[in-house]
């Protein structure tokens, strides 16, 4: 692709000349002459006297970096849409495998992928364009808005709420019991029951084996563009705001606000 063609989609200021044809997007020490790299970190900056990429997208108020460049105010997300240029996420073929099982009466909308061993439970509803890899689960009363996106052996428990675009990784579990026991008498513990939900709204991410508990009563919600990191534990009843990053192995205590 001609660098003027990916500044004109990028929405980039040119510098340079437009006809370099790009093949790809690599970090600065692996970029040959034919990728695009990109500087987001000013801690980087030596790098660009010795990386042998053939463009470089850099801020607008950087110094020039002696080759052709891509003028940004966020270079690291024209990186991230880079990417997708050259790297489009697959678009699996619609359709429901032989081998799922789904309860009678669950709601599917528009152009389902479901994928082998997945399970449906009753009462679910599942929006339009989700995809459901293999060996996922969805247990009863789960309501799934459009673009849910789950990667193999993820779970969605019963009667969690889930919003549109939202994408749960590998192993994901959404609405498992919260930690609740209350003490006897003889030292033992009495398990009490999590009655209530998991509310994830628009756009989350949650990723591999992390765990959002649901609340003994009431409600644990994820926020708009919550992005949870992989081995990260959501206590039942949090309250988790918008557009927040939470980190690998980060772990909050129930009722954490």
């Amino acid at each position: 692709m001609r660098l003027d063609e990916i500044a004109a989609r990028l929405n980039c200021r040119l510098e340079g000349p437009g006809d370099l044809e790009i093949t790809g997007v690599a970090g600065m020490d692996e970029a040959t002459p034919n990728q695009l790299t990109f500087l987001a970190n000013r801690k980087y900056r030596p790098k660009l006297r010795t990386t042998r990429a053939g463009a470089v997208i850099l801020g607008l108020d950087e110094p020039s970096p002696g080759r052709p460049a891509l003028r940004s105010d966020n270079p690291y997300l024209v990186f991230a849409r880079a990417l997708e240029l050259f790297t489009p996420p697959p678009k699996p073929a619609a359709g429901i495998h032989p081998t799922a099982v789904i309860a009678p009466g669950v709601k599917i909308g528009r152009n389902p992928s479901i994928g082998p061993y997945v399970v449906i439970e009753e009462d679910v509803e599942l929006g339009d364009d989700c995809v459901l890899k293999s060996f996922v689960v969805i247990y009863r009363g789960a309501k799934i808005g459009n673009r849910f996106l789950a990667h193999a052996h993820a779970v969605v428990r019963e009667n969690v709420i889930v919003g549109d675009d939202v994408i749960l990784q590998n192993g994901a579990v959404v609405g498992g019991d919260g930690f609740g026991f209350a003490k006897q008498a003889d030292g033992s513990y009495y398990k009490i029951v999590q009655a209530g939900t998991v509310i994830v709204e628009n756009g989350v991410e949650i990723q591999s084996n992390a765990c959002i508990d649901r609340a003994t009563i009431g409600e644990t919600r994820l926020h708009r563009g919550v992005k949870v990191d992989n081995v990260v534990q959501v206590g039942h009843s949090c309250d988790v705001g918008e557009n927040p990053l939470l980190c690998g192995q980060a772990g909050l205590p129930g009722s954490s606000k």
